[in-house]
């Protein structure tokens, strides 16, 4: 297992315990300590060394509601005289190209663990397993659901609200209605529908945050900023592995990636055209 050392950073792990200038130090998949920096000696050399003045470190951030195979092919989803064409044409291989694609786009956004329904979840479970993030199945499912309602045009990020697919983009008035603390918690919590309340992100799963501004966050505006989207993920660390670091995702190469994007084209071309 990889040693990591987060060096130097403000550090709210677990969530709303904040320390400033403070270091994480994991082994064996778990966070094994922290504390204010200098940190001693056994917890100062590792395999990989992240994280720097400015940073915030936080959990993993927890999607409670993923329809991965369906994400790349949204925009059909919402023209039912295309959805039979899809429906016929995804198969298992297809399902985990299309789901390589969402899960490499959560993983860049801090996402360490996403409960995933159908179509072919076990596929998508796959593909999460390359990419290198947890998945859970929370319920399988056709492209239409019974009532002919197109399913999984978006996902619940632990709050129950549909959001676009990039967490970072949690609408300002969720915020606004649960309270901007509570609703910054919930990136953190099995909240939503399929999983246990209150549980929270693996104990060997970090994100390291980069602020877009110069400007150092004080600790009580983290709520603000975490969800103001001002932060880009530098490093993701999954069950104390590094899926993703200098914001390039470390567990699949550009071309796997490329072929993916390639066939899921030729897919959405057989149905449009």
């Amino acid at each position: 297992m990889t040693r990591i050392v987060v060096r130097g950073s403000l550090v709210s792990y677990p969530y709303g315990e904040t320390l400033r200038n403070a270091y994480l130090y994991l082994e064996g998949g778990k966070v094994r300590a922290r504390g204010e920096e200098p940190a001693p000696p056994e917890h100062s050399y590792a395999d990989l060394v992240v994280g720097g003045e400015g940073r915030l470190v936080v959990p993993g951030i927890v999607v409670g509601k993923v329809q991965p195979v369906l994400h790349p092919f949204q925009h059909i989803l919402e023209n039912p005289s295309l959805v039979g064409k899809l429906e016929d044409l995804i198969d298992c291989g297809l399902a985990e190209k299309a789901s390589l694609l969402t899960f490499s786009e959560l993983a860049l956004s801090g996402v360490s663990l996403a409960g995933i329904q159908g179509p072919y979840t076990e596929c998508a479970k796959r593909a999460a397993e390359r990419v290198g993030i947890q998945a859970q199945v929370v319920g399988e499912a056709r492209i239409f659901e019974p009532g002919g309602r197109a399913a999984g045009q978006g996902f619940a990020l632990g709050l129950g609200v549909r959001i676009s697919y990039d967490p970072r983009s949690l609408a300002v008035e969720t915020a606004r209605l649960l309270g901007v603390e509570e609703a910054a918690r919930a990136l953190f919590r099995r909240e939503a529908l399929g999983f246990e309340p209150y549980a929270v992100p693996g104990p060997g799963d970090v994100v390291v945050l980069r602020p877009r501004t110069p400007q150092p966050i004080r600790a009580e505006r983290l709520h603000y900023a975490l969800l103001g989207g001002i932060f880009v993920v530098e490093t993701l660390i999954v069950d104390g592995e590094p899926v993703v670091d200098g914001d390039e995702l470390l567990t699949l190469d550009t071309a796997e990636l490329e072929e993916a994007a390639r066939e899921v084209g030729e897919a959405l071309d057989q149905v449009e055209g």
